[in-house]
């Protein structure tokens, strides 16, 4: 039976250096657990290379989106070519070695090939130059990812920016039904749901990466929609709807942007 074995370990680029002892028992040992932690290590780059490409296929996924909400079919076909060719090559490599995270998802075969073929469909619309059917068949592409992901206990930034998008969605049905404040239901309802919004977006900015923490364009759209919520619970609490009415219309825009410019 192997005893533990300590090793020190030097990393030159890809190159591994063992020191161990080499009493032959020894060697023994040493090559089975560095064969072990070769798999490990394969294993976790498999990992991210999944996560990586799924990445990819999102934020091609959100500028097609971007694209075809404008009618422009033609820049979307662009993105939406590389969203699919990304999402194809994952889609091979985790078919063939299931990702760890995802390893007991039943459903994992079914959502990758949904999520490619409502990508190419998609793009041979938008490459027909069908911008408002092809913008309707790629939405429930967020979904399945998003989906995806949460019910294998994954989360990453792009989630939570996708929870902020939902929790303004529900707020924008007093967009144009002003809310009755005098009514109790809805006063709660406007309350508990500006504050949910404030506290998804307070953990997105948490959870954004340097790169977006550091930009400039994305302090000012965080900061800007920080402000707009104070100023709602304001206006919830005096009960002024045109006031809510007027900063609700203002958060749409800076949720939207946040979403277009750094959504993933």
């Amino acid at each position: 039976m192997c005893r533990i074995l300590i090793y020190e370990y030097e990393t030159v680029g890809h190159d591994w250096q063992l020191e161990m002892s080499k009493s032959p028992r020894h060697l023994v040992c040493g090559a089975l657990t560095a064969l072990t932690l070769l798999s490990l290590i394969s294993s976790t780059a498999h990992a991210d290379l999944f996560e990586d490409g799924v990445s990819a296929t999102y934020t091609a996924f959100r500028t097609a989106v971007s694209y075809l909400r404008t009618g422009n079919a033609g820049l979307a076909s662009l993105d939406l070519a590389e969203a699919s060719d990304e999402w194809d090559a994952i889609s091979a490599s985790a078919k063939n070695e299931t990702p760890t995270a995802y390893a007991k998802d039943p459903a994992l075969k079914e959502t990758l090939d949904e999520v490619s073929l409502l990508l190419r469909k998609t793009l041979a619309l938008a490459e027909s130059g069908e911008a408002k059917q092809a913008y309707k068949t790629i939405l429930p592409v967020r979904g399945l990812i998003y989906d995806l992901r949460q019910r294998n206990g994954q989360r990453v930034y792009a989630d939570c920016i996708t929870d902020m998008n939902a929790v303004m969605d529900e707020m924008y049905i007093y967009r144009h039904n002003p809310p009755d404040f005098n009514n109790a239901d809805v006063l709660s309802h406007t309350s508990k749901v500006q504050t949910q919004y404030r506290k998804v977006l307070e953990e997105c900015i948490t959870m954004a990466p340097a790169s977006y923490s550091e930009n400039p364009e994305f302090i000012r759209l965080t900061q800007g929609t920080k402000q707009s919520t104070e100023i709602m619970a304001e206006a919830i609490k005096a009960k002024n709807a045109a006031s809510y009415i007027s900063i609700l219309r203002e958060l749409r825009s800076f949720d939207r942007i946040i979403f277009f410019k750094f959504g993933s």
